[in-house]
């Protein structure tokens, strides 16, 4: 195979390539790192939080960040609710780390657009129990009936080794 010839299946590839790995970074809900300004924007769009408390240190984390949140069963929910990332180590989140009682991460707590809890979640999902979750919290936040099939009566368990503790500030 010839410099030439080499050089064309790279660059082939890569541009097969890297729209993937940018349409899946564009995916991603777009996230507030200051708590009160999503609960301050949720309350003006009436619209339910996700609150995700994470860490930079924590694979599953890690994982959902890269794998849940962006993904397609997830996806048509990001507009549908104010999302709002907390890193458990920023000493400034400490207050609303122990309002949640966050002991283990992932932690995400669901609320309506005043912050008052309708869902918790501790530990990491996959993509479709986490949508469905997003579900059952969207039609409790508009205070619509939910039923088995909305997920109201499913208990999401987390899987096995799929959070660390951290010991808050």
């Amino acid at each position: 195979m010839s410099f030439v010839t080499s050089y064309h299946v790279i660059a082939i590839a890569a541009v097969g390539i890297f729209p993937v790995m940018f349409n899946r970074a564009e995916a991603a809900p777009q996230f507030y790192r200051d708590y009160h300004s999503g609960i301050a924007a949720a309350e003006t769009n009436g619209k339910p939080v996700v609150i995700v408390f994470s860490a930079a240190w924590c694979g599953p984390c890690q994982q959902m960040k890269q794998n849940v949140y962006p993904s397609g069963p997830v996806t048509p929910y990001h507009d549908n609710f104010v999302w709002v990332y907390l890193d458990v180590d920023v000493p400034s989140n400490a207050p609303i780390v122990k309002q949640h009682r966050v002991g283990k991460i992932p932690h995400i707590a669901l609320t309506n657009s005043k912050g008052q809890t309708i869902e918790t979640l501790k530990g990491a999902v996959t993509a479709a129990e986490f949508a469905t979750l997003l579900e059952t919290t969207r039609r409790k936040a508009r205070g619509a009936p939910v039923t088995k099939s909305g997920g109201s009566n499913r208990k999401v368990t987390p899987h096995a080794k799929s959070s660390q503790r951290f010991k808050p500030r």
